[in-house]
């Protein structure tokens, strides 16, 4: 896998978690809190990619 696809793929995941995270089917405070974790995991593995 090329940079530049895992620089897509990055952004597909973390675009995806905040489509879930805007429009949750449930208030569960515990899996929005797991959510956010794993979005700034990808976030943060997405800057290092991009040099940040």
């Amino acid at each position: 896998m090329t940079e530049s696809e895992k620089l897509r793929d990055l952004l597909e995941q973390i675009s995806n978690i905040c489509d879930i995270l805007k429009y949750p089917i449930e208030e569960d405070e515990e899996q929005i809190r797991f959510l956010l974790e794993i979005r700034d995991t990808l976030l943060a593995e997405y800057m290092e990619l991009r040099g940040y």
